[in-house]
């Protein structure tokens, strides 16, 4: 019998004459906390799904259509979404840590806070993703289309951005206050830094970085304010 389950026990769904996908798939709309890991939903046609809190651990999603799916909080480390269609999904603050997401459709994907590290993003199409704060430690990010990206306060420490696209105009590289300590990019073989390939910009980020630490310090708590008159 197939029993579909959230992580605390509840049956969600249940028959006896259903796969587990065909539960899935009757239930997209009422996913929250359900305790998916290491199921097989590839190629399933979820978008719109409503999974916050769900459990994907190792859970197998490869071209999976997830356009649109609410996946906020979602718990999905080591989870395989190549070639899956994630257009539009909210995944905000979602924890990714290395799943494999090679050549994933992503277009305006929320990704706000979301834990991507040591991700697989190769191909990945990003553009217009919401990357803002995001921990994209240590991923690999080569060739991946990230036009009209935003990456602000985002951690891309180590990560491998070779022939990933940008805007042409590279003051809209939208990496304010980004930490982009040692992540590189292969140039004629060998790698190549961001702060040197992009100097100004990096130098006009740094500038930021330093202008908002500053005003953080002088900053004065409410608690600390006098506020008689």
């Amino acid at each position: 019998m197939a029993i579909l389950k959230r992580m605390d026990g509840e049956i969600i769904a249940q028959d006896p004459d259903k796969d587990i996908r065909q539960l899935i798939m009757e239930n997209k709309d009422n996913l929250e906390y359900a305790d998916l890991r290491g199921a097989d939903l590839s190629g399933l046609d979820l978008s719109g799904a409503y999974m916050p809190y769900a459990w994907l651990e190792h859970a197998d999603l490869h071209g999976t259509i997830l356009s649109g799916a609410h996946l906020s909080k979602a718990h999905m480390e080591g989870v395989r979404l190549d070639g899956a269609n994630l257009s539009a999904a909210d995944l905000f603050w979602a924890d990714l840590r290395y799943a494999d997401m090679r050549s994933v459709d992503a277009n305006e994907v929320g990704l706000f806070d979301t834990t991507l590290q040591g991700c697989d993003l190769s191909g990945a199409n990003l553009e217009g993703a919401d990357l803002d704060m995001a921990d994209i430690r240590d991923a690999w990010l080569n060739g991946a289309n990230l036009q009209d990206a935003t990456l602000h306060d985002a951690d891309l420490q180590f990560a491998d951005l070779t022939d990933a696209v940008f805007d042409t105009d590279t003051e809209n590289l939208g990496f304010w206050c980004a930490q982009l300590a040692d992540a590189y990019a292969v140039r004629d073989g060998q790698p190549r830094y961001f702060r040197d390939l992009y100097p100004r910009e990096i130098m006009i980020r740094e500038e930021v970085n330093e202008e908002v630490q500053r005003m953080k310090e002088e900053f004065t708590p409410w608690e600390a304010m006098d506020l008689s008159y």
